[in-house]
C-alpha cells in the first residue's frame, strides 16, 4: 500500500533537491526515517566538496508493534548514490515505515574554446535493486538551465536531454535522485540499493553538432570535474 499521510513527512526535507541553486555549485545529501504520524530521524548535509547524509530511527509502541529504518544518501558532482530500508511488525495499528533519501549537485559549466554552433547534450544513468514492498519509489533527473527532458523512475534506465549552446554562454546543470522505501501497513519491508559498486544516478555531459556528432571542445564546470562523456 502507498504511503498516505507520511508522505509529507519523508519527502519535506528533500523539498530542496528540485530546486536549483543560486550560490555557486553545490551538493546536498539528506536522509529521513518516518512513521505516518511522526518523524523518527532527518539529516540534511550541504557541501562543496563531497557530501554525505545518515539517519537510523526505530519505534516500538510497547504492545508488540515497531518498526525501524535506515537511509543513507552521498553526493559527488557527477554521481548520486543512495541506499535505504524500512521494515516493520504491525499487529493491531495500521501504520507506515519509511526511509527517504535525497542527493543533488548543481555545478556550472562553459565551453572556451567553442567557435561554432553546438548543442549541450547531457545522459543520465541510474542502477539500483529494489527488494521488498512494490510502492517504495525512484526519481532521478537532469536539468540544464532549468529545462529538462530527462526524469526517471525506475532502477534501471538511462535518459538525455539537450540546449543549443554558444561560446561565452553559462549553463546551470543540476541532477537529483530520490528514493523511499515503504514498509507497511502491516508486517512488511523493503529495500531500496543504489549505493553498491556502479549503482547511483551518474551523469555525463558532451557537445553535439547539428547532427548529433561530437564536437571535441573541452567542457569547464565551476567545480573542477572533468565529466565524462558517455
Amino acid at each position: 500500500m502507498k504511503l498516505r499521510k507520511r508522505t509529507i513527512g519523508l519527502f519535506a526535507s528533500c523539498v530542496c533537491l528540485t530546486s536549483i541553486s543560486v550560490f555557486g555549485q553545490t551538493l546536498q545529501a539528506v536522509a529521513g526515517v518516518s512513521t505516518s504520524t511522526q518523524v523518527l530521524c532527518t539529516n540534511v548535509q550541504n557541501s562543496t566538496a563531497t557530501a554525505s547524509a545518515s539517519c537510523q530511527g526505530r519505534w516500538n509502541d510497547g504492545s508488540g508493534d515497531f518498526g525501524s529504518g535506515n537511509g543513507t544518501a552521498k553526493a559527488a558532482y557527477g554521481v548520486l548514490q543512495s541506499f535505504g530500508t524500512a521494515a516493520e511488525t504491525i499487529t493491531s495499528v495500521a501504520t507506515d515505515t519509511g526511509t527517504s533519501t535525497g542527493s543533488s549537485f548543481t555545478d556550472y559549466l562553459t565551453f572556451p574554446g567553442l567557435t561554432s554552433s553546438a548543442s549541450l547534450q547531457a545522459t543520465l544513468s541510474v542502477s539500483g535493486t529494489l527488494s521488498g514492498d512494490p510502492s517504495s519509489t525512484v526519481a532521478a533527473n537532469v536539468y540544464l538551465n532549468g529545462s529538462s527532458s530527462c526524469v526517471l523512475q525506475v532502477v534501471k534506465g538511462s535518459c538525455t536531454t539537450s540546449i543549443p549552446v554558444s561560446l561565452g554562454q553559462t549553463v546551470t546543470a543540476f541532477g537529483s535522485l530520490v528514493t523511499s522505501a515503504i514498509a507497511g501497513p502491516g508486517t512488511d519491508s523493503s529495500t531500496l540499493n543504489f549505493e553498491s559498486k556502479n549503482y547511483g544516478a551518474r551523469y555525463a555531459f558532451v557537445l553535439v553538432d547539428s547532427a548529433g556528432r561530437k564536437i571535441n571542445v573541452p567542457i569547464v564546470a565551476a567545480s573542477g570535474t572533468k565529466y565524462p562523456t558517455n
